[in-house]
């Protein structure tokens, strides 16, 4: 709606200027006026769709709205100048006068328009003005916060140079290492970045009719500009230095710098284990930091060495600008020169990605290098969505959470996850499941929760929303036929190591997360799990899990990590003024299983590939965390018994005290249990000194009403060290008695009998955290005051 109205605006603005023949000074203001404020309002209108983007990405998406602005400033002098016979001034102002809402808003954006140029954070859109014919190089280089000249030269490899003036066909991502820029780019390194985008004067200005932005490259460097020319200077790209930590042309090793698991040269691909922090594809402001381009400079490298190599031992009279003739064969009528019509050449270096996955997931990569390998791989990728969402429909129908062992899919893929325990998330599932006289959840009772989506090899099914915008929306229930179907597989859960309450919880904690800041509000524990994956729809592991509670630890766009300011790039130690931060998120493709493909010669004569019966199989036994959560189970056994947290004895013992109990009926003749006479155990048991406690709830009867029960004691008093033997020995007397009981939570208390004075705090990783509130009033109540009772909600207490 809003989007109309401003087109109606635009139009009123554009009457007014083509009707009017000479229009008084406060009229050509007001179609100033209307017109600007409409389009403020459409860029305003193009922010709105980023939701919870970063700065960069608004940024990147405010550029569309700049570029339909400056279109609609020339539409609109065109219109005045060709249909009145006089041009208009409708230039474009700092902001319109005495509109004090857009001004301040634009004050926000930290944008400052002038008459040719706008710079934020990120982007400076420039216009080129009159009777300066600037080069590309000398707009770039004044809009710079810095003189970067003297940084310029060639930096283009000569023999590669020779290629591309010769015609060949290389993708400019591969022309340039990033690893030998500066940390302050200059305009030659822009280009080569492909940081800079061009529209020329002459190009529509409508973008329905054809207008359209171009990625410009050092070729473009010496390009004179035109007046009306327009520039799109990304200043400050996004760096992803990782990927300059890697040799995309070495198999993996145990320092970490190769990343080829398997390769085959014949069928037409490579399988690499992706560093996390590294994109597969270019970004808006970068296309040299990517899985593609690496991989096609290692490959381009290494073929350049061949061709070098075989005409060296052919005839050593032959230098290297004859290399893309050989290759492509050019008519001699032409010089040399570039083609000047369009034709479909095979490019020297082909490369694609069929696989994706996200910036800072890692793991198993399928990387193309022939096209007939990347179409036989999309075909097995899209077969197997189909296919499971299939056999997922019928299972429905059968009310059956269950699969079958998914034998007809020629392609198996099966991700590491470290999830987020975080008892107090109020996911779906448990909103739906609490009660008001059960227990609160615990880390062991989310734990369960996990062991049993494995153990009975159920599917999570969720439904995405169809949508740009990022986080995703999942939900259990479509809100619509548009929605997608998402389904996954927990198939293997590992042991728990909380967070919080040792040193080594500690340790832990700060080597998951860039800072304490950054870990999530409740998160006490982390776990590491394996999913299958059985239909790919973006973000769908991290939102269907996130959903179902479980956030993967690093994850800040579904509630693994807490955003923070800008500090440092995933792998790097050093801030610099063009890297943002990136949490290091716990997700890798540790497994990829697909039909190995056989080759055929169709009647055409063109060759393709269909599945054979063999199976290629590739599996990754590490993790970049896996060194983390061993260093954790090391100190954890080194630990004093005063310091432990939890152990796969306290849960087993937690499990056995919150199973139900059945209470046994009353007789007649029997001395009943629930009589006055029955002698039950205090209501409120103290140790002397900082020990665990638990709350626990009990009554004879369902009619009954509850008892409540407060108990500390130390490990000696108690046999152990963890809350279930805290709690062990009273839900015995009790059960013993014919009561039920039911452990609700625990934490510690900090008793001193001199004072007196308790003070309740923490939480149980068995049993969840109490309600220190009422464990407080309890003990005042129950001591007639004696004891003095104070408590602590703090979540980051143990």
């Amino acid at each position: 709606m809003r989007r109309e109205a401003s087109s109606v605006l635009r139009l009123l603005a554009i009457l007014i200027v083509c009707t009017s023949g000479a229009m008084s000074s406060t009229t050509a203001f007001l179609a100033r006026r209307t017109f600007h404020t409409s389009h403020y309002r459409y860029i305003q209108s193009t922010h709105s769709v980023v939701g919870s983007h970063t700065s960069r990405q608004q940024e990147t998406i405010k550029a569309c709205g700049v570029l339909a602005f400056w279109r609609q400033v020339e539409t609109v002098r065109h219109y005045a100048h060709h249909s009145v016979g006089k041009r208009t001034d409708l230039s474009v102002q700092s902001q319109p006068e005495n509109d004090s809402a857009i001004s301040e808003s634009s004050s926000k954006e930290n944008t400052a328009w002038s008459s040719h140029e706008s710079t934020s954070e990120f982007i400076t859109h420039y216009l080129e003005p009159k009777h300066t014919k600037r080069t590309v190089r000398d707009a770039i280089s004044s809009v710079l916060a810095k003189d970067t000249k003297k940084l310029d030269g060639t930096i283009l490899n000569s023999d590669l140079e020779a290629l591309i003036k010769d015609g060949t066909t290389i993708d400019s991502s591969l022309w340039h290492d990033p690893a030998n820029f500066s940390k302050l780019l200059s305009p030659h390194q822009l280009l080569g970045m492909g940081s800079i985008w061009f529209l020329p004067a002459s190009a529509p200005r409508d973008p329905a009719l054809g207008g359209k932005t171009i990625r410009l490259t050092v070729l473009d460097a010496n390009r004179v500009l035109e007046e009306g020319d327009y520039l799109r200077i990304h200043h400050t790209p996004r760096r992803f230095t990782v990927t300059s930590d890697h040799d995309w042309g070495r198999n993996i090793d145990a320092d970490g710098v190769g990343v080829i698991v398997a390769r085959d040269d014949d069928l037409g691909y490579i399988v690499i284990d992706k560093p996390a922090g590294v994109p597969v594809h270019s970004t808006v402001d970068n296309t040299l930091e990517n899985v593609s381009a690496a991989i096609g400079r290692s490959l381009l490298a290494q073929k350049m060495r061949d061709m070098k190599d075989k005409q060296s031992t052919q005839d050593p009279s032959n230098d290297i600008d004859s290399m893309g003739s050989n290759h492509q064969n050019p008519d001699p009528k032409r010089g040399g020169q570039r083609r000047k019509r369009k034709q479909k050449l095979e490019p020297f270096v082909y490369v694609t990605t069929p696989q994706r996955l996200d910036q800072n997931t890692s793991g198993l990569l399928v990387v193309s290098t022939k096209k007939t390998f990347a179409a036989y791989f999309a075909q097995l990728l899209r077969s197997k969505t189909d296919e499971q969402l299939i056999a997922g429909s019928a299972e429905s129908s059968q009310n059956d959470s269950k699969t079958s062992e998914n034998k007809g899919s020629a392609i198996h893929k099966a991700y590491k996850c470290l999830v987020c325990i975080s008892p107090n998330q109020q996911h779906e599932q448990q909103q739906q499941q609490q009660t008001n006289d059960g227990p609160t959840t615990s880390m062991i009772t989310e734990l369960n929760r996990l062991r049993e989506y494995a153990s009975s090899k159920a599917i999570l099914r969720h439904y995405l929303e169809p949508s740009i915008r990022a986080p995703k929306t999942f939900l259990s229930a479509p809100g619509d036929d548009s929605w997608q179907e998402c389904l996954l597989r927990i198939t293997h859960v590992g042991d728990v190591c909380p967070i919080i309450g040792s040193d080594a919880s500690l340790a832990l904690s700060r080597s998951l997360w860039i800072d304490d800041e950054s870990v999530p509000t409740g998160c006490v524990a982390v776990a590491e799990i394996e999913v299958e994956l059985l239909t790919g729809r973006t973000h769908q592991i991290r939102g269907q899990l996130s959903a179902d509670g479980f956030s993967l630890v690093g994850d800040t766009q579904y509630g693994g990590a807490i955003p923070q300011s800008a500090k440092h790039t995933v792998g790097s130690t050093e801030a610099t003024p063009n890297t943002m931060d990136s949490e290091l998120m716990a997700l890798q493709c540790c497994q990829l299983d697909f039909l190995a493909p056989r080759q055929i010669q169709k009647r055409d004569g063109s060759k393709t590939l269909v599945p054979s019966d063999a199976w290629k199989s590739v599996r990754l036994n590490s993790t970049w965390w896996t060194p983390h959560l061993k260093q954790y189970q090391l100190t954890a056994s080194l630990l004093s018994s005063s310091s432990g947290t939890t152990s796969q004895a306290d849960m087993e013992l937690v499990n056995k005290l919150m199973e139900p109990k059945i209470l046994r009926k009353k007789e007649e003749t029997d001395t009943s249990p629930y009589s006055e006479t029955v002698s039950l155990p205090p209501q409120v048991i103290l140790s002397p000194g900082v020990h665990k406690y638990v709350l626990i709830k009990a009554r004879a009867d369902k009619d009954d009403k509850w008892l409540t029960f407060v108990k500390s004691a130390s490990p000696a008093e108690c046999g152990g060290i963890y809350h279930a033997n805290v709690a062990e020995e009273l839900v015995h007397r009790l059960t013993e008695a014919g009561f039920m009981c039911k452990v609700t939570g625990g934490g510690r208390i900090e008793y001193n009998p001199d004072v007196p004075h308790a003070h309740v705090y923490g939480f149980s990783y068995g049993f969840g955290k109490g309600d220190h509130a009422k464990a407080a009033s309890l003990i005042e109540e129950w001591t007639q005051g004696r004891i003095v009772a104070t408590f602590d909600n703090s979540n980051e207490l143990y």
